[in-house]
């Protein structure tokens, strides 16, 4: 079964994204419908979660992968939480 491509609008953003930012920024297209794996397709690797989804933690334990939680706040931020 061959999946359906992506719309045109779509697939024009992310490839002037990718040519924006190559080095820093990897897309990897999903497939949308049901397809057989081969030894060609991206393994999961982990999780990157943000702070107030710590809970999907435990589905990357389901899975078997690693966890890493992400926070992009300054220590400033940190320091008025606590």
């Amino acid at each position: 079964m061959k999946c359906p491509p992506l719309d045109s609008k779509t697939k024009e953003y992310i490839e002037s994204v990718s040519a924006s930012v190559s080095a820093h920024i990897q897309f990897v297209d999903l497939p949308t419908c049901q397809s057989e794996p081969s030894s060609e397709s991206p393994q999961l690797a982990g999780f990157v979660v943000g702070m107030f989804y710590t809970t999907m933690i435990d589905m990357a334990n389901e899975f078997g992968v690693p966890s890493y939680v992400f926070e992009a706040s300054s220590a400033a931020a940190f320091s008025l939480m606590l």
